[in-house]
Formats: structure tokens, C-alpha cells, sequence
């Protein structure tokens, strides 16, 4: 298979993938760097955004609810991965066994 031909055949994935991958986890880290402001019912009045570096961050790390948050994540990660590992494996010997 010629160079082009991958090309041509791997070009559909790569814009899907920067579409609807790499874009918008782009967006939202540059966004978490902003600090928006709204003005009047639901924001109608418009709306106000400044640059606030990495303020946003302080405030989540320095927050006791959010790294509680963070434990109960790792907490579950810690638990529910092996645990599916485990009971996958079991099921996967019974249907085979079966």
C-alpha cells in the first residue's frame, strides 16, 4: 500500500478525532483559565470573561469539599477497577468453561 493511500485512508479519523477530541479538551483547558462574569436574569445582559491564570486552580485545591471529592474518585478507581477485573475474568472462565 502506498504512502498516499494510508493517508487518504487515515485522514477521516484524524479530523474526527481533532474534531471531537483534541478541540474541545483544547477549549476547556482554555477556558478553565478564565473567570467568566454574567450580568442580569440567566446572563441575558451579557456576559464578561478575564483571563485568571491559574486562580481557578487554587481555588478547587484549596477547596476541603473538592479534594474529599478527589479522595471518594480514587477511593472507587482503586476498588471498582480490580473488582470488575476480577468478576470479568471469573465470567468470562464460567462461559467459557459452560
Amino acid at each position: 500500500m502506498s504512502k498516499r493511500a494510508a493517508a487518504v485512508f487515515l485522514a477521516p479519523f484524524l479530523v474526527l478525532f481533532a474534531a471531537f477530541f483534541v478541540a474541545p479538551i483544547g477549549h476547556a483547558l482554555v477556558q478553565s483559565f478564565t473567570t467568566v462574569q454574567r450580568s442580569g436574569l440567566l446572563g441575558l445582559h451579557g456576559t464578561r470573561s478575564e483571563f485568571a491564570g491559574l486562580a481557578n486552580y487554587g481555588t478547587a485545591l484549596s477547596d476541603a469539599d473538592y479534594m474529599g471529592s478527589i479522595g471518594r474518585i480514587l477511593l472507587f478507581a482503586l476498588i471498582m477497577v480490580p473488582l470488575m477485573v476480577v468478576m470479568s475474568t471469573i465470567l468470562a472462565l464460567v462461559l467459557e468453561a459452560g
